[in-house]
């Protein structure tokens, strides 16, 4: 596996700024977090309809998330 060289960052703020059909990449070391953030953390902005797409890339060692919703 090749990791990726790249900076974490707030998963929560960036996951909210996203606009639909964004996509945004995080290192592979946040994939934990991104899913908990998303099933706790953001669950009152699922509710009000934002949903997220989230794609693991084990060989570059990163995570692709969308926003779909």
């Amino acid at each position: 596996m090749r990791m990726c060289n790249m900076e974490k960052r707030p998963i929560s703020d960036v996951l909210r700024g996203m606009e639909v059909g964004a996509e945004e990449l995080f290192p592979i070391e946040q994939l934990n977090s991104i899913n908990a953030a998303k099933n706790s953390t953001l669950v009152i902005d699922r509710a009000k309809g934002m949903n997220w797409s989230v794609k693991r890339d084990l060989e570059h060692g990163r995570v692709k998330v969308t926003r779909i919703k």
